[in-house]
């Protein structure tokens, strides 16, 4: 007794990330914690095609598909909604048109079109959803925070362990174009 830091001493910030950090679960001072990290992913795909022979020599053929796939990681707590906790929302488009001609019986023509998009949002949950405010932070910080949202704190003697996921994010889209023409000589 009598070896405690009072509590009205303790830094206001390092006392609101507390509740985010379980309690180590092994014996020691370091690498004491152990936890299975929950991933849930939920992914749905959409394809159609389409093939149409308007003659003997000549086919037509268009073909889609729409991919999502919702990724989910936990936080420490097992939990989808805490500051650790993060998503990965992926969304993917393709989209194909063709047309084959026989000119002869040995010249081919073939034309096609392709077009692909896919998209890519990964914030963690302590961008945007939780306010530094809440946890003492300054007006400075907050002033020039660029998107809101909780700092990462770690710490080094609890492997693993993390207040907030990260401190920057993907959130990208690409999209590719791409026509094609070839020409079949038996």
């Amino acid at each position: 007794a009598g070896y405690c830091i009072p509590a009205s001493t303790w830094n206001g910030v390092a006392t609101a990330y507390l509740k985010y950090v379980p309690s180590p679960n092994l014996p020691g001072t370091t690498n004491n914690l152990s936890y299975v990290e929950g991933i849930t992913d939920n992914a749905n795909q959409y394809n159609f095609r389409i093939d149409h022979a308007t003659g003997d020599k000549h086919r037509l053929f268009i073909r889609g598909t729409k991919d999502n796939d919702n990724h989910l990681n936990a936080d420490l707590f097992n939990s989808f909604t805490g500051p650790n906790a993060w998503q990965q929302p992926i969304g993917a488009y393709l989209f194909a048109l063709g047309d084959v001609y026989q000119v002869s019986s040995n010249v081919v023509l073939q034309f096609t079109y392709g077009f692909a998009r896919q998209t890519n949002y990964q914030p963690g949950n302590n961008v945007y959803k939780y306010d530094a405010a809440d946890y003492g932070f300054s007006s400075t910080l907050l002033g020039e925070q660029q998107v809101p949202g909780i700092p990462v704190a770690s710490f080094t003697s609890l492997a693993g362990a993390q207040v907030g996921w990260q401190s920057s994010f993907n959130h990208w889209s690409h999209s590719v174009h791409s026509l094609t023409g070839t020409v079949l000589w038996q």
